[in-house]
């Protein structure tokens, strides 16, 4: 019996270690966040990453950070690493099941810095010129933008 408990409380603190939630709130007022959502490897999930790849510098400018979603897991993806072989994956359904598409395997969601949902869309990437576009229209990144010069 003491065994039993034992085990039950080793594997369930093996599965809250494994199981996180992804808290956007620790980036409210700090980033802007890109989420990237889909069931596994498809066309539009590789043609959005490698969009990602190209614009570090200006992506950093307006304070961009990008998340990608999977069933069951999600990660932080970091532009300055170009490989895909980025294994830093946080095992949880819970972003994927608040997040996904119903009607789509794909979607992509751009969440501004006071942690609203900006621009979302399904079957097709936010291409970097769309999402600066979007993103240089905000109120604050045109006082952030005024700031600066």
């Amino acid at each position: 019996m003491k065994n039993t408990v034992l085990l039950l409380l080793l594997l369930s603190g093996v599965h809250q270690m494994f199981s996180q939630e992804l808290d956007l709130s620790e980036y409210e007022w700090k980033n802007r966040v890109v989420l990237i959502i889909t069931n596994g490897n498809s066309s539009l999930r590789e043609q959005q990453l490698n969009e990602l790849h190209s614009s570090l510098r200006e992506f950093e400018e307006r304070k961009l950070i990008f998340f990608e979603i999977q069933p069951q897991r999600y990660r932080r993806i970091s532009l300055k690493l170009k490989t895909e072989n980025q294994d830093n994956w946080i095992y949880s359904e819970q972003p994927y099941e608040k997040y996904k598409s119903k009607k789509s395997k794909f979607k992509v969601i751009l969440i501004g810095l006071d942690g609203g949902i900006k621009n979302k869309r399904t079957k097709k990437i936010f291409t970097r010129k769309e999402l600066f576009s979007i993103i240089d229209g905000m109120p604050m990144r045109r006082r952030e933008s005024k700031r600066s010069n």
